[in-house]
């Protein structure tokens, strides 16, 4: 199996009026009849939320992923201490169906709860639960970003009759993409079968990638983690002002200033430091952690269970690196 890309480290240890569902996995939205292209609300901080009782079984999921939001962003949450429901408040609302969804895509109206149904599909996995609070926040789902066409190919006469509406992209709220890279691999991105006729045989979404397509393919739809970039929108979406009364620092690689911690930046995996310039350090026993990537086949051995290596992997400009593992 191969992935590329230019530069690699390689390390070894809507509408107001929308519906975001999720089906086998993956978020979709259903969309109101009239297309509106508002802008997407933002919640005030700290977000208020309750928990239906029935919910008692998979409370500590719904934990788990408010948890995760608040660790690495700005937002925060507190959970209701009164039930009514004239205040802006998510109440995660226990359905016995296997779909989930959420109500909407950020905030809807003021003074008024939104639900986030929780049902078979996603009440014992934190990381689906947490994609729909992604959602409701204000995310939106990858593959309908405005420049999503740079980078997949609808095709909807695979779809059934709701998909085309799902992929129209002026029904939903317009958004700013903070010159985010188009993540494949997102928690908030779709698999290849969304809406298929034949679901696992007739793709609707496929990556316009020709070369490395099956990998990128590969990328989509995953549900095991969230990704750099899902944090790092949520932060830019919430969290600008966070350090307007600090000193702005530059950050590298994409890297971004720590809301949390203004003296420093955010980095993704490979880079390290205040500022994200510097490479992670291995042990001596990983040997030569720096490599200028040819034609020619290299081999790199490493102690998996050991030693913490990292490699940095460098090959000419619009050059792309095959990586085999064995």
């Amino acid at each position: 199996m191969c992935k590329f890309v230019a530069n690699i480290f390689l390390f070894l240890t809507l509408l107001n009026a929308s519906i975001i569902i999720l089906i086998n996995g993956s978020s979709y939205i259903r969309i109101s009849e009239k297309p509106v292209r508002n802008k997407v609300i933002k919640w005030n901080l700290p977000v208020q939320y309750d928990i239906d009782p029935n919910l008692n079984l998979y409370e500590w999921n719904i934990m788990l992923a408010i948890g995760n939001i608040q660790s690495h962003t700005c937002i925060t949450f507190f959970q209701k201490q009164n039930k009514d429901n004239e205040t802006n408040s998510i109440y995660f609302k226990h359905q016995e169906s296997d779909y989930c969804s959420a109500e909407t895509l950020g905030l809807s109206h003021k003074n008024k709860t939104q639900i986030i149904f929780i049902g078979k599909d996603c009440r014992s996995k934190p990381l689906r639960i947490q994609r729909l609070i992604h959602n409701t926040l204000g995310a939106l789902n990858v593959q309908l970003r405005d420049d999503r066409d740079k980078y997949i190919k609808i095709n909807e006469t695979n779809m059934n009759n709701l998909g085309p509406k799902y992929f129209n992209r002026s029904c939903y709220p317009e958004t700013d993409t903070y010159e985010t890279i188009y993540d494949y691999g997102s928690l908030l991105h779709c698999n290849a079968y969304p809406f298929s006729k034949d679901i696992n045989k007739l793709k609707t979404v496929e990556p316009i990638e020709s070369e490395y397509k099956s990998l990128y393919e590969n990328m989509m739809g995953q549900t095991e983690y969230v990704t750099f970039y899902d944090y790092k929108y949520l932060n830019l979406l919430y969290c600008n002002d966070s350090c307007k009364h600090r000193p702005k620092i530059q950050c590298f690689n994409s890297g971004y200033q720590d809301p949390k911690d203004c003296t420093k930046c955010v980095c993704p995996s490979g880079f390290i430091g205040w500022n994200c310039s510097e490479n992670p350090i291995s042990f001596d026993k990983c040997g030569k952690s720096y490599h200028y990537v040819t034609k020619q086949e290299q081999k790199i051995e490493y102690f998996l269970l050991v030693y913490y290596c990292a490699y940095k992997l460098k090959a000419s400009n619009n050059k792309r690196i095959c990586i085999k593992t064995s």
